[in-house]
């Protein structure tokens, strides 16, 4: 008897001896200010010499800045993280039934631009936009780097506060 090769399913993919899964990209063309924002912020280094990664608490409140580019204020009882510049705002927020289910939300003048609701959905989406030498930016690190400055406190403290968000 002979045995037919191993022919994988549609998304899947060998590489050496291991099957790997594919997906497919989603691209996201956005406006050239929502691109500088998050790039800017997605590549900011972390060392701890960098102005803005000191943080200034106000109440529940903590802001880092990095001056005429990004704030970034983070909410501790609302387990909340928002970017912010001039016309952009993103919204991020780990415990997302908090919001209308999405757990990344960008605005532009203050109209919704794009929705993320799930890490699966954020790992397969990169913004491009119409800016020289824009590379696609996935929206996974994004949130990775938002996630380093919501955990610079101990992240215990935040995860008593998920009961603002009726978890």
């Amino acid at each position: 008897m002979v045995r037919k090769p191993y022919i994988p399913p549609k998304r899947y993919i060998i590489l050496g001896e291991k099957m790997v899964k594919v997906i497919d990209a989603n691209v996201v063309n956005v406006k050239k200010n929502i691109y500088r924002v998050i790039r800017s912020f997605v590549d900011s280094s972390t060392k701890d010499s960098y102005h803005w990664n000191t943080g200034v608490r106000v109440g529940d409140v903590v802001t880092f800045t990095k001056m005429n580019k990004w704030t970034l204020r983070i909410i501790k009882t609302q387990c909340t993280a928002i970017l912010a510049s001039d016309d952009v705002e993103v919204v991020y927020r780990p415990c997302h039934q908090c919001s209308n289910g999405s757990m990344l939300e960008i605005y532009y003048r203050g109209k919704i631009e794009l929705a993320i609701p799930t890490l699966e959905e954020a790992v397969k989406t990169f913004i491009v936009a119409d800016v020289p030498y824009a590379t696609p930016l996935q929206l996974i690190d994004l949130i990775e780097k938002m996630q380093y400055y919501m955990s610079i406190e101990p992240i215990e403290k935040m995860q008593s506060y998920t009961s603002a968000c009726g978890q």
